[in-house]
């Protein structure tokens, strides 16, 4: 089918699924299944998982045991459209770090934002804009600025869900019969922020002022159309307008294909078999790395340190006077392996954040990790967030790994974090060699 008759199926599609949900709120039904509200389905969610130690309560997979062939063709046919999404969608690029060193990935995400399935790319990004969905539903989006078919929602901020400013994500609902079913959505690294300093992570700035241009969990555009006013604010706060308008454009382009796809599943094996599919899926992944690390690591705790400087005394280019000091980042790591295959990863011992542009957030710190995981320990089970219920952080608050400060920057988070990796590298091999 044709670009053009899928848009002239969907577009119709799009306008009934508003009509819908403007009549349930009129009502006072919520978008989530069965008439909630997101934040009642997230809360649901999160209960049964505590209660149960599986995802959403899921303690049978009856898809996948009952129709196995059917299970897998699902998942694939998904798997293989959100790839084919980055691979098209990345043409629209015209910068070097999308187009030729391919810094783009996509997810496909479920109402309450866990990731179902994930594209081929830089993924460590998947997990931040789980966080980002979450953000929004915990701080009642569905109320104001509302969340409907066709809008669409962009964030860079690093305490909502980023690891630095200049990866930039959208993201896009999905709906069917007035029910939120899954998002769509895709993160691209950009090539200037308009910080302090050009380019895309400037290391001059000593807090979060010099970053440059932050954008935290904005609706910027309705009916699969972007606001003038963010069509106007955005290009203007940055060195680089025309190659961040390709940028954008290449991200809805991925997301819209998500969408579709999600569409044609749904069409072809019904609404609730994707529903089921999608928590399947997530507790699938969450007892393939469980399986993988009983396999292949001896329980126990494990433990390391490493250290990396950031030498800024003396520097001409500060912006601060009080940033004008050596800093020396100190990250003593344990991992603890469970025999149920569970693991924690702790920082407990690590410094304090500082004046500089090195610092973390959870988001960052959980979605680095998840990503190591995810293409050593399990790179050919289902890769989703299933990986990340299978674990747990301690990141100490006010250390670099987790300030709690929002005045703090970002811009280089990677200078940090990792080489904090380096030691949980070192537990991984010395689990799997015992």
């Amino acid at each position: 089918m044709s670009s053009k008759q899928q848009d002239g199926e969907n577009f119709p599609r799009m306008r009934r699924e508003k009509e819908k949900v403007h009549e349930q709120q009129e009502n006072g039904i919520g978008i989530g299944w069965g008439g909630q509200t997101l934040r009642e389905q997230l809360e649901d969610l999160e209960i049964k998982t505590e209660e149960t130690g599986h995802y959403a309560g899921f303690e049978k997979l009856d898809l996948k045991t009952e129709q196995p062939i059917e299970y897998e063709q699902m998942f694939a046919q998904l798997r293989g459209d959100l790839v084919t999404a980055r691979e098209t969608s990345k043409e629209v690029a015209a910068t070097p770090i999308v187009e030729q060193e391919g810094e783009l990935c996509y997810g496909l995400f479920t109402p309450e934002g866990d990731s179902i399935a994930v594209s081929t790319g830089i993924i460590v990004h998947i997990h931040t804009m789980s966080e980002a969905i979450k953000y929004m539903i915990n701080h009642d989006y569905e109320e104001s600025p509302g969340i409907e078919p066709g809008d669409v929602f962009v964030n860079n901020d690093t305490h909502v869900g980023d690891v630095h400013a200049c990866d930039i994500m959208t993201l896009i609902p999905v709906f069917h019969g007035g029910e939120l079913v899954a998002w769509a959505g895709g993160v691209n690294h950009v090539i200037d922020t308009g910080a302090i300093g050009p380019g895309s992570m400037n290391v001059s700035q000593a807090s979060r002022f010099g970053d440059g241009a932050y954008y935290t969990a904005r609706k910027i555009g309705e009916d699969l159309k972007l606001y003038n006013s963010w069509k106007k604010d955005y290009p203007d706060k940055t060195r680089t307008p025309d190659f961040l308008k390709l940028d954008e454009r290449t991200r809805m382009t991925g997301c819209l294909m998500i969408r579709n796809a999600v569409n044609d599943i749904i069409d072809e094996y019904g609404v609730e078999k994707f529903k089921q599919l999608s928590r399947e899926a997530i507790e699938d992944g969450r007892r393939g790395f469980r399986s993988r690390i009983q396999k292949t690591m001896l329980p126990g705790t494990y433990r390391g340190v490493s250290f990396v400087d950031a030498l800024y005394e003396g520097q001409d280019n500060l912006t601060r006077a009080y940033a004008n000091e050596n800093h020396l980042m100190h990250a003593p790591s344990e991992l603890h392996v469970r025999e149920d295959g569970s693991f924690q990863v702790s920082f407990e011992g690590a410094n304090k954040w500082g004046w500089h542009p090195y610092n973390c957030t959870p988001a960052a710190i959980q979605g680095g990790i998840w990503v190591m995981l995810t293409q050593t320990v399990i790179p050919n089970s289902n890769v989703n967030d299933g990986a990340y219920y299978s674990c747990d952080f301690h990141l100490p608050v006010g250390s670099w790994a987790n300030t709690q400060n929002t005045e703090t920057a970002h811009a280089y988070a990677w200078h940090f974090l990792v080489s904090a990796w380096a030691p949980l590298w070192q537990h991984l091999s010395r689990g799997y060699y015992s």
